[in-house]
Parts: structure tokens; sequence; C-alpha cells
């Protein structure tokens, strides 16, 4: 770049400097009016560079400029063009190249999510078909149910989800507000459709979280920044790989130890650490600034109350709701005053756990409810 603009000095120099030296010295001397003459820049609707550049009035020129060969004046300022519209070039590519790289990171993880997907439920269908999961009791069509209602299950989330970071990336909600949102609502909406699954459906269940504790994973390594904005407080994707992914993966693990034979046991701990801990942030946030806790001084009265409302009434509508659906599982009472009690006693203790400082909720929460739940609905 330096060599080409010494050229073009020198270029001038030699073109150009008899004209201005003689320009200077007859304005100087009070001589004829040429600079009323001056050549002007002729452009076209291209962008050129020109050297015909106007000369300036001798009032124009500063004591400093009059110092200074005006043929000078003229390189050094086609230079500074020359380099800004280098610069601007440049930074016009490197745009262009960032976009093509984000673009391609998009199509990217979207390809291993889609992998993944294919993978899993292929791998499953294939334990299933070859008798691995139980044997001759698995029937073709059941495979093929599941397989479809695991499809099913997957968009409608994917779709959910979606939704959610849209209002997020639109600014009509905050971030803290969507996370709790899909934190809230993703295990009990998707429990929802459990009784659409066969009986050895479980596999097949577990693969949808397990998918998107791949696009989690994603969002937290700034692939899918949507995704990561709206499941954070802050707007931090990275936030997408802690509690988010550790939510989806004790709904894995939840699905492949207890999925239907023991309900309540699957029941009341998802809905605890979903329907619990979901409100308890926002109505806390909203409602809890002047009731705090003496120990535990970040959690809240109105929080603990949302807390323990929510998981009961998540537990007993989903269980009213297999109930209603004639879903035939062992360890699935009807929803009676008695059983409304003892899942109350749960969410209550859980609500409490929540409040003890130096534990993760994430963990504390749905462990605490699943002990519980088993002491109880598993004896009767």
């Amino acid at each position: 770049m330096m060599s080409l603009a010494w050229y073009l000095v020198l270029s001038v120099l030699c073109i150009c400097g008899t004209k201005g030296e003689a320009f200077q010295q007859s304005s100087f001397r009070g001589g004829s009016s040429s600079h009323q003459q001056r050549p002007t820049d002729v452009t076209s609707n291209t962008r050129r560079h020109t050297w015909e550049l106007p000369l300036p009035s001798p009032s124009s020129l500063s004591s400093v400029n009059r110092n200074k060969p005006y043929v000078l004046e003229l390189a050094e300022a086609k230079i500074s063009e020359i380099e800004a519209d280098s610069k601007e070039s440049s930074a016009n590519v490197s745009s262009v190249a960032a976009t093509e790289i984000s673009d391609g990171g998009g199509s990217s993880s979207r390809e291993k999510v889609v992998k993944l997907a294919v993978g899993s439920f292929s791998a499953v269908a294939i334990a299933a078909k070859t008798g691995l999961i139980a044997g001759d009791a698995y029937t073709d069509a059941m495979i093929f149910s599941d397989i479809g209602t695991g499809i099913l299950t997957a968009v409608l989330g994917y779709v959910f989800v979606k939704a959610n970071t849209l209002l997020a990336k639109a600014g009509i909600l905050e971030p803290k507000v969507t996370r709790k949102t899909i934190h809230t609502f993703s295990a009990p909406l998707y429990m929802i459709f459990w009784p659409l699954y066969s009986d050895y459906g479980r596999f097949f269940a577990a693969c949808v979280p397990l998918i998107n504790a791949l696009r989690l994973y994603l969002a937290g390594n700034g692939e899918e920044e949507e995704l990561g904005a709206a499941v954070s407080r802050s707007g931090e994707v990275k936030e997408a790989i802690e509690g988010p992914f550790v939510y989806v993966v004790i709904l894995a693990i939840s699905i492949l130890l207890f999925w239907r034979e023991s309900s309540m046991v699957s029941i009341i701990p998802l809905c605890a650490m979903a329907g619990g801990d979901g409100p308890a942030d926002l109505i806390g946030r909203k409602f809890g600034k002047t009731n705090k806790w003496f120990f535990s001084p970040e959690k809240s009265v109105a929080g603990t109350m949302a807390f323990f409302t929510g998981a009961t009434l998540f537990s007993l509508g989903i269980a009213a709701w297999w109930n209603f659906v004639g879903l035939s599982a062992s360890g699935l009472p009807p929803v009676t005053g008695s059983v409304a009690a003892q899942v109350a006693a749960i969410t209550g203790v859980c609500a409490l756990v929540e409040l003890l400082p130096n534990l993760d909720d994430n963990y504390s929460v749905p462990l605490t409810a699943a002990v519980l739940s088993a002491v109880v609905f598993l004896q009767q």
C-alpha cells in the first residue's frame, strides 16, 4: 500500500507540478482569477478515483498550508482516500465472512441435532425389533406408534421453545422470564403425552430430552445463540449448560429409571423440579422483596409459597390426567383427598429443602421428592 502511495505521489509531482506552482505564484501575487475556472471533479455513478481535484482559493489556505506545496497536499489527500477505501473494503469482506461463518455454524448445529435424533430413534427401533427391549411382546405396531409419538413430542417441544426464544429475541419478554417459562412447563407438558407411548416406550421417550440436552450443550458453546439467550438469566449463553442442561438430564434419568411403572415417583419429582422451582423464582422476584427468609436472604416467603402451590397442583394435575385417560400403571392411585394430602406433604418438604443454602436445588429437590414418593407410594 505504501509503495503504491509513493508511486502516486511521484506521478502527481511529474504531471501536476508545473501547473500547481504556476497557480500558487499567480494567485498569491494577486494575478488573474484562474482559481474561479479551476477544473472540477468529474465522477460517474460508479465510484472511481480521479486526480482532477478542485484547487482552493487563496483565502481558504491557512498560513501553514501556504508554506506547503499544493501538489503535495493533493497527493496526501489522494493517499488518505485510497487508504480509507481499502479499509472499507476490508471491513465489508470481514462482515461477509463473519455472516457466512455464523450461517455455517447454525447449519452445523442443526445437522448435529438431526443426526442425534435419527441415530437415537434408529438405535432404539433396532433394539426393539431384535427383541432386546421386551422380546416378542414389543410388536411392530407398538414400535411404529412409539416412534411417531417421539417425533411428535420432539417437534412440539421444539415449537414451544422456539416461541419463547422469538419472544426473548424480540424483546417482548426478558430472558429470565422465558427461561422460567420453559423451565416450568417443559416437563409437565411432555408428561401429558406419556400415555401415548406403549408400556415399553420408555427408551423412545428418553430420546426426546437427550436431543434437547444436545441442543442446550450446543447453545452453551455459542452454536444456538437464540436458545442460549432464552434459557439464561442474564442473556449469557453459557448458562444453557448449567441449570437447563441438568433439567433435561434429570428428566431423561427419571424416564429410564421410573417411567410409568412407578407413576408417582416420576410425577412428583419432575413436577417439583419444574412446576415448583419455576413459579418460585418468578413470584419471588415480583412479590418477595420485602419478605425474605432470615436464614436464606436470597429466598422469600412468597417464592416458597409459589413453589409449594405449583409443585402440588402440577403433581395432582398430571396424576388426574393419567387416571382420566385410563393409563394403567402401577403406583398410580386415584386422586383423592388423602392422596392430595400426601402429595402436599412431599412438596412441602421439597419447598423447605429448596431454601437450604449451599445446595443446588436442581439436584436436591428432585432427589428429595423421589425418595419421599418412593417411601409413601411404593409401599401401598
